[in-house]
Order: C-alpha cells, then structure tokens, then sequence
C-alpha cells in the first residue's frame, strides 16, 4: 500500500471521527436544552447546588441573594413602627380637618358647588331677594288659582322655572357689563357693534351655555304648563259633570214628588213626603210652589227646589 492510500485513509478516519462527536455533541446539547425548558416550566430556578458545570460547558447560574434579603429589608422598612410626636402630630391635623362646626358654616359649605342656580334643586341663590321671590310665587298663585296638591306641585315647578328664565336674561347682562369693564370701548373706535362682536368671541362659551340653559328651561316650561293646563281642565270638566248629575238628581226628585202629589190629590189621599222617603216636609213642598208659581207669573222661570227648601229652613232657625 503506498503512503498516498495510507494518507488518505488515515484522513477518511479522522474525518468520520469529527462526525460522530459533533453527532454527539449536538445531541447532548438539544438534552440539556430540554432540561432547561422544563425546569422553567415547573418554576425551578437553577442554583449553585444543582450546577454540574464542572462537568461541562454549560455556564454557571446566575447569583441570586438569599431569599430573606432584599424582602426582609423591604418589610423592615414598611414596617417600622412611627414616633409617639409625629403620631400626636397627625392627630393634631387630622382634628383641623374636619370642615364647617356651626350650623351658619354647613349652611354655607353645602352651597360650594352652586355656580348659577339654573339647574338643581336649588332655585335661590344667597344673593336673591327672597321678598322678591316670593312675592313673585304668590303672583304666579294668583294666575293658576291651583287647588289640589298636585296643582299646587306644578305650580311651584313652573314659578321656579320662570324665576330661572328670568335669571338668564340677568347673567347675560351682567356677563357683557363685565366685559365692557374688561374690554373699553375706546379700544374699539369703529362702533359699538364691533365691541358686540368682540364679546361674543370672548363669552362665547359662557354666552352659549346660557343659550341651552335657557332653551331648556322653556321646554321644561311649557311642558310643566301643559300639563297643570290639562289638569285644571280635568277638574272643571269633571265638577261640571258632578254638578249636572246632581241638578238631575234634584230635577228628578222634584218630578217624582209632584207625580204623587197629584196622584194623592186625585185619590183625595193626604201627601206625606216622608212616606214616600223624601228628606222635605209637606210644607217646605208647599212652601216651594207657592213660590214657584208666583215666579213663574212674573219672569217665567223655574226657582231651584232645593234652595228654597235651604232658605225657607234657614228663615225658620232665625225666627
């Protein structure tokens, strides 16, 4: 064999010898991968104790304090207990913060978040004439006449709700009269249009929230007055329902009494009304159209049966 071949095959060995330990290698490193894996999944963290990198290539864990360290640290500072004087100190402050004592101050806090009185329950501010308004209450009464209480419920809605409308007008007025101190008319020469103009820009914002403010009032307006409008209706219709069922009643008992009148007349038979279950006596009836029929000479016109029993009772009390 020649040293050329001897050459070559001691080549070939030395190739297929590097193969299989890199096979090797390569297979111990996908292992060790998968170990790693799996410990991370089951939360088990590498430590010193455990490394066998002496052994191999593999690197070393990464230094961890012990597990009372850094916590322990951490909770000493948290916990620490405080001074007797700052403690007394924080009682002392906490005492000055307490808000208002006095009924006058309360009164006076609750009214903090009150800007303009256009929405809410509250209707006066601490500015209002109370006089004022409640002179205004007592005109808008007068023109509603309400007389149950639900009447009387709307009533009140609708004069606060006016007394609303009425203080837009005023905020919008007072929000230009600020703006004129602010913004001098000599500033703007050309007219007094332009300084108009100018306050829009400025109050823009607050001139059209007053704008919904307002148009949400009148709706709420008309629609408290349509329903207080409905309900008197209501009641009027109905009174003058009640006062015609009782006229027919009234018509029918007087028709009733007259048939057996003249039928105990025709059959020579005393009348006696409370027989017949009548609340009147026989003279009270006859008191009645002797009246009636004097009246009907003269005008021709039908007297009230129960008023003139009523006036005919009351002569008698005060003779």
């Amino acid at each position: 064999m020649s040293d050329r071949a001897i050459r070559r095959a001691a080549e070939r060995a030395a190739k297929k010898a590097a193969a299989k330990a890199a096979k090797a290698n390569q297979a111990h490193t996908v292992g060790e991968a998968a170990k790693t894996m799996t410990a991370s999944a089951n939360n088990i963290t590498p430590t010193w104790d455990s490394w066998d990198g002496w052994d191999n290539d593999d690197p070393p864990p990464p230094y961890s304090p012990s597990e009372n360290g850094d916590e322990q640290e951490s909770q000493t500072k948290n916990t620490r207990p405080i001074s007797d004087a700052k403690l007394a100190a924080n009682r002392q402050n906490a005492q000055q913060s307490t808000g208002a004592k006095s009924q006058t101050g309360k009164d006076k806090s609750k009214m903090n978040a009150l800007r303009n009185a256009l929405t809410g329950q509250t209707v006066l501010l601490p500015t209002d004439d109370a006089v004022a308004y409640q002179a205004f209450i007592d005109s808008i009464n007068k023109q509603w006449s309400p007389m149950d209480d639900q009447e009387k419920r709307l009533t009140q809605l609708i004069s606060d709700t006016e007394w609303r409308i009425h203080r837009v007008a005023a905020l919008e007025t007072n929000i230009f009269a600020v703006g004129r101190i602010e913004q001098p008319l000599e500033q703007f020469s050309e007219s007094e249009g332009v300084l108009q103009a100018k306050l829009h820009l400025i109050y823009g914002k607050e001139l059209k929230n007053l704008a919904l403010q307002e148009r949400r009032l009148f709706n709420q307006h008309k629609s408290l007055t349509e329903k207080l409008e409905q309900l008197q209706q209501d009641r009027i219709e109905k009174a003058k329902q009640a006062e015609q069922a009782l006229k027919d009643e009234r018509e029918a008992i007087v028709t009733r009494a007259a048939k057996i009148s003249a039928n105990c007349y025709k059959l020579n038979k005393p009348f006696r009304p409370a027989d017949f279950g009548f609340d009147f006596s026989y003279a009270e009836y006859d008191h009645y159209w002797n009246l009636q029929d004097a009246q009907y000479e003269l005008t021709e016109e039908v007297l009230d049966f129960h008023k003139v029993i009523e006036a005919y009772r009351n002569s008698k009390k005060v003779a």
